[in-house]
């Protein structure tokens, strides 16, 4: 766990280095200032007046042809409703460039106060050698090197690591053929939980693609290797455990896109992870692969230390991603305000996928989460050194033929395989192929025949099996009128077992009636048919738009959508119409409004509009006025905002919100000064 012998070296360098800067800033080197000052006050139920600036120093200086050194100074000072922060960042850059390599050196210090956290101080630094030449047969090459040192000044220290990274890597054409090999190590040491953590990653790839037969026929051919080696070495402190980190091999977040408030299924949920809306459920799907999880961190971008104890998350594991079971008991959670992060502790679970969820989100504005970490908990004697290594790879096979028959005839086929080990010791097996078929007899015609196949398999797992059948038509009947037509069918099967059948048919139409007057006609139809489950369903969308341009500057949308769904024991349907204008009545007013209403077969919904115009009497003066009418309030906004040249600039913005059981006023001003 040492580094003191070369964070003393890089402190030595950087001083070096900037008592050179300021020697040559004493001979009229060039110097550049350059900052902003702003001040932004607003009253609500929660008034708040935010000060802050940032100001740089800039020095670059050209010191030969090949030789580059750039400094620069950043200071940055916040304050707002008596929390105040401030940091100084020095970065310095060092470059030579010529016609046998590039060598480039990158440092920087930065030092953060607040007063809500502790201080901190992050120093870091990059060195990397790229070759530059450009020779036949040459391979390229390219090595880096670097090191981050991260510490608070707390007693004992909450973060003391030192992170060291190194690669290598070469490209080297063969003209027939393209050889690439790299391999890059990560090294932090942790002296706050006295951890280390190595991870070393190798990718072999050998590929060529080539055309032949006057460019008739393209053949492409892939094989690539890829190894991953992760060790953990740390000691089993005072509370007899130690925590060693758990893979997480995909993080999703989200919703259930039909009913927000349901419980999502994992192929529901979207990565990265969306926003977390206040008040709002949200969903946290983990997939780790069987491997015993004990604990999770949830890093966040704010500090959510005053509301962390309202939140009541709730743990569910699955071994499909679908049917979800509920942990008991309840997980336990806490708050570290000076890492910024939930750490929640979890009953042991072991299972393919891992959910937390949120029902409702106490906090007090909207967040995201930035970093989802897991780890599981080995005990021991106290002082016992823990050692662990995790050990993935991957075998890839691709192969690909295109062959040109005709002019306007093309065939093409894929094949790929891929073989490997998870980290969670368990062989996966994958493989898939295409078919695909393209003539196109005019420029007024193109069909497109398609067929996939693609067969998966992972540890125990059932295996599974999908194939897509579709077919696609381009016409152009008309200069003015075109249809595109695709159908599809797709399959899957589980363990040779055939679960289920789905066929999608769409129409899309685009018409110009008139030069000013278009309209577009959206057909959908579906059904999916669950052989396992024994269901049936359909569904139907249509959704029409017409476009008119009634006069220069005047723009005029309508749209109607109408959709149906029915299963074996739901039946619903939905129509909304919409309105939408647009008017510029000249280059410095203009003017929008737009209208829509929702019936469905349960009630029919609020008439929702809005209505916006928009000033600008002077290129550096804007001014808009906004109203909006839902079910619940009526909104009115109103901002005004002026660059009075190019160092003041100032804004200011009013809203009254006329709520059905309270109303609401904001208004806020800010004031910016750059120089």
């Amino acid at each position: 766990m040492s580094g003191g012998i070369v964070n003393n070296t890089f402190q030595f360098l950087l001083f070096v280095l900037f008592f050179f800067m300021s020697t040559v800033l004493a001979f009229a080197s060039p110097l550049s200032f350059t900052g902003t000052v702003s001040y932004n006050d607003s009253s609500n139920d929660d008034s708040t007046t935010q000060v802050s600036q940032n100001t740089t120093a800039t020095f670059d200086q050209e010191l030969t042809p090949v030789m580059k050194l750039e400094e620069s100074v950043r200071y940055r000072t916040s304050w707002q409703g008596g929390k105040n922060a401030e940091s100084l960042a020095p970065i310095l850059d060092f470059s030579v460039d010529n016609h046998l390599f590039l060598f480039e050196f990158s440092g920087a210090a930065t030092k953060q106060r607040s007063s809500e956290q502790s201080n901190r101080l992050n120093r870091s630094w990059l060195t990397r050698l790229n070759s530059n030449w450009e020779k036949p047969l040459w391979p390229v090459i390219q090595l880096n090197f670097g090191q981050d040192f991260s510490e608070d000044d707390q007693d004992p220290k909450v973060t003391d690591s030192v992170s060291t990274l190194s690669g290598f890597d070469i490209d080297w054409d063969l003209l027939l053929a393209n050889v690439y090999y790299s391999v890059d190590r990560n090294e932090n040491e942790d002296e706050t939980d006295k951890s280390s953590d190595t991870n070393t990653r190798q990718l072999a790839r050998f590929s060529t693609d080539k055309y032949f037969w006057e460019d008739r026929i393209r053949f492409s051919f892939l094989e690539q290797y890829t190894q991953n080696d992760q060790t953990h070495s740390s000691i089993v402190s005072e509370d007899g455990f130690t925590l060693v980190p758990v893979t997480v091999i995909l993080s999703k977040g989200g919703w259930d896109p039909d009913d927000e408030d349901a419980q999502p299924e994992w192929d529901d949920l979207v990565t990265p992870l969306p926003t977390v809306l206040q008040d709002e459920r949200y969903n946290i799907a983990i997939r780790v692969d069987s491997q015993q999880v004990d604990t999770i961190y949830l890093e966040t971008d704010v500090d959510l230390t005053s509301e962390a104890n309202l939140f009541r998350w709730e743990l569910y594991y699955s071994s499909n991603g679908t049917d979800w079971t509920i942990s008991i008991p309840t997980p336990t959670a806490s708050y570290n305000m000076d890492l910024q992060r939930f750490e929640i502790e979890i009953p042991g679970i072991t299972a393919r996928y891992i959910m937390l969820v949120e029902t409702d989100v106490p906090s007090t504005e909207d967040f995201n989460i930035t970093q989802i970490r897991t780890f599981k908990k080995v005990t021991g004697a106290i002082g016992t050194e823990v050692n662990e290594r995790q050990e993935s790879y991957d075998y890839i096979t691709e192969a690909g033929l295109s062959w040109r028959i005709a002019s306007d005839l093309n065939i093409t086929y894929n094949f790929g395989m891929k073989t490997g080990k998870t980290v969670a010791d368990e062989d996966t097996d994958s493989r898939n192929q295409s078919l695909g078929l393209r003539w196109t007899p005019s420029l007024l015609f193109t069909s497109t025949f398609t067929a996939n196949e693609t067969q998966e398999q992972q540890g125990d797992e059932e295996e599974s099996l999908s194939r897509a059948y579709a077919a696609s038509f381009f016409w152009e009947a008309f200069p003015t009128l075109d249809f595109n037509l695709a159908v599809t069918r797709s399959e899957k099967y589980e363990d040779n077992s055939h679960i289920s059948t789905n066929y999608d048919y769409t129409l899309l139409t685009n018409a110009t009636l008139f030069p000013d007057l278009t309209t577009t006609l959206d057909l959908a139809y579906g059904t999916d048919s669950d052989k396992e489950k024994n269901e049936y369903s359909q569904d139907f969308n249509v959704n029409w738009k017409v476009t008119a341009r009634l006069i220069p500057g005047l723009t005029l949308d309508f749209t109607e959508r109408y959709s149906t769904s029915r299963a074996e024991e739901t039946d619903s349907w939905t129509f909304s119409s919409g309105l939408d204008l647009s008017w510029r009545f000249s280059d410095i007013l203009s003017m929008s409004a737009a209208g829509s209403q929702l019936w469905d077969d349960v009630e029919t919904g609020p008439f929702l509009y809005n209505l916006n115009f928009s000033l600008s009497p002077a290129n550096n003066t804007q001014v808009s006025l906004n109203y909006n009418h839902d079910d619940e309030s009526d909104m009115y906004s109103a901002n005004w905002s002026w660059t009075i040249n190019k160092y003041y600039s100032t804004r200011i913005n009013c809203s009254y919100s006329d709520k059905v059981d309270d109303d609401e006023l904001q208004y806020g001003a800010q004031m910016s000064v750059r120089y």
